[in-house]
């Protein structure tokens, strides 16, 4: 199993979340230079939690808005 150490910026609502991820699938685009990945969260804290759920909800009310992580340092350790 690979675990992410990651930190993401929920720009609608400005809050930063950091976690431990468990990778689910990586799906490589047909462009070959982004990828799409799965995470479940591990040991998320509530207040994470609700803020995710507040931006996912912000986001998928607006079928135009597209959120891609375009950066990230990410740490990959597997068990």
């Amino acid at each position: 199993t690979a675990l992410l150490h990651i930190s993401v910026l929920l720009p609608t609502i400005n809050r930063a979340v950091k976690a431990v991820a468990k990778i689910l699938r990586i799906r490589k685009t047909k462009e070959g230079l982004i990828y799409h990945v799965a995470v479940s969260f591990l040991d998320l804290k509530q207040e994470d939690r609700e803020a995710i759920s507040d931006f996912a909800e912000i986001v998928s009310s607006d079928k135009s808005v597209r959120f891609m992580v375009d950066h990230a340092d990410v740490v990959i350790r597997k068990r």
